[in-house]
């Protein structure tokens, strides 16, 4: 049992080291404390950027690492960056068919 939750929550971790990153670069920055009120919702975003950067590399058929780099960046730029990218896209989208 333990053995199938390593292979197949494996994913996690690279979203939880994306969120981290993106943390502490908001720490640095004095926009926030490390363990501040900000911290444990953190770990909800890296899980679902996790779950979505894993179902790309599973859609693609990635390689394992390449899989978790994916993970890695699409959790450093959060769901913010992925709704505001999404947006602009259908906007393009928009005003080329008019």
């Amino acid at each position: 049992m333990v053995d199938a939750a390593a292979n197949n929550g494996w994913w996690l971790a690279p979203g939880i080291v994306g969120r981290l990153m993106f943390h502490s670069k908001e720490v640095q920055a004095g926009r926030r404390r490390f363990w501040g009120r900000e911290l444990p919702f953190e770990t909800f975003i890296a899980l679902g950027m996790g779950m979505i950067g894993y179902s790309i590399g599973v859609y693609w058929a990635l390689p394992g690492p390449v899989t978790a780099g994916i993970i890695s960046v699409i959790a450093y730029l959060g769901p913010r960056f992925i709704d505001t990218t999404a947006a602009q896209v259908v906007d393009w989208f928009v005003k080329r068919k008019a």
